[in-house]
């Protein structure tokens, strides 16, 4: 008897190829699916790469600085005290010994360090802020950054390591000259200069990092 004539056997190999075209399309599907690239429309991750510099650190605490009042009023006595005594020092050598000479040369140093004084007591800001962190610390913070925006944290790949910053933790995004500072607490932000920006668009990064503030916060 020939088998392939066989109704039965016939019957068989339909379901055999039947299967085998099903479990074939299964393969290519799943196949498809795992080439299928990551960042689909609701898993997209917003992420940039940027160097943080020691002058970054400055600017964003003499910004914090030039924001308090308190601080100011106090700079600007410091700035004017030292002149102020100096021109009291010139009119008494005018008043009192009629000495024209004396008092014009206390009178330029005093206007001098009017206008030095400020640059002065800049540099020594400077100075302050950068001591201000150990060593340890700057060579955690100083250097390239990866931060990557995810579904409820900020990763911030740094020198240090990395971290997971909450969004609902976070308090604020806010623009400045050069800059964009994702604010972690009240006096604490995460730094990102312009200028510096390896990778990514920063334009997006903000405005998606905002959102996921607002949103979870």
């Amino acid at each position: 008897m020939d088998d392939r004539k066989h109704p039965f056997i016939i019957e068989k190999n339909k379901q055999l190829i039947t299967k085998t075209r099903c479990k074939t399309l299964q393969y290519l599907c799943c196949a498809v699916i795992s080439h299928q690239p990551f960042n689909q429309k609701n898993n997209y991750m917003f992420e940039i790469e940027y160097e943080l510099r020691e002058e970054d650190l400055v600017q964003f605490n003499e910004m914090r600085l030039k924001n308090n009042s308190d601080i100011q009023a106090t700079l600007r006595k410091n700035s004017m005290f030292v002149p102020a005594v100096m021109m009291f020092i010139a009119m008494f050598y005018y008043f009192y010994y009629d000495d024209m000479p004396t008092t014009i040369y206390v009178t330029v140093l005093a206007v001098g360090w009017g206008i030095v004084s400020p640059y002065i007591i800049k540099m020594d800001m400077r100075r302050q802020i950068l001591e201000g962190y150990k060593k340890e610390e700057r060579e955690a913070i100083l250097g390239e950054h990866k931060l990557v925006i995810e579904q409820d944290d900020l990763l911030d790949k740094a020198p240090g390591g990395k971290h997971r910053m909450p969004w609902e933790d976070m308090v604020r995004v806010e623009y400045v000259k050069n800059y964009v500072h994702i604010y972690t607490d009240l006096d604490s932000a995460i730094i990102i200069p312009v200028k510096t920006l390896i990778k990514g668009d920063l334009e997006k990064f903000a405005d998606q990092a905002d959102k996921m503030i607002e949103r979870l916060s």
